[in-house]
């Protein structure tokens, strides 16, 4: 288990254990653009039902750090 993984599921287990009745958010690594993990490795925990997986898309950020190329679309009136 990767040191991520562990506190992912240490603090959704916290989170759980303190209030069973909150959903609980696991984000995407790399700036919660990449649940890739997910795929290859699946969160186990104690419950079930409850998890929120949170990703986001930071296309301006991604384009400034070159780590994606700009996307446009050209429209002729």
């Amino acid at each position: 288990m990767l040191l991520n993984e562990r506190y992912m599921v240490r603090g959704a287990e916290a989170v759980h254990a303190a209030n069973s009745d909150l959903l609980v958010i696991l984000s995407g690594l790399n700036f919660d653009t990449d649940l890739s993990f997910i795929r290859d490795r699946p969160v186990s925990l104690t419950f079930k039902g409850k998890l929120v997986f949170e990703v986001h898309r930071y296309a301006s950020l991604m384009v400034k750090l070159g780590l994606m190329e700009t996307q446009t679309k050209s429209v002729e009136e």
